[in-house]
């Protein structure tokens, strides 16, 4: 990431692991996400660290 963002879903979930997703470098960034669209059920609704400092969370 280059800067902060917000993802419309996220398919690959095969990097989480626990609250850290691996597959997403956030160099230090917030990516924001939709909680109550059924493409993301798979986060639940939780907060993650992102490979390489940031994080993954809804919006």
């Amino acid at each position: 990431m280059t800067g902060d963002s917000k993802l419309t879903s996220l398919s690959d979930t095969s990097g989480i692991s626990g609250t850290s997703i691996t597959n997403i470098y956030g160099n230090g960034h917030t990516v924001t996400y939709d909680k109550s669209l059924a493409a993301n059920s798979a986060l639940g609704g939780k907060t993650y660290t992102l490979n390489g400092g940031g994080k993954l969370t809804p919006a």
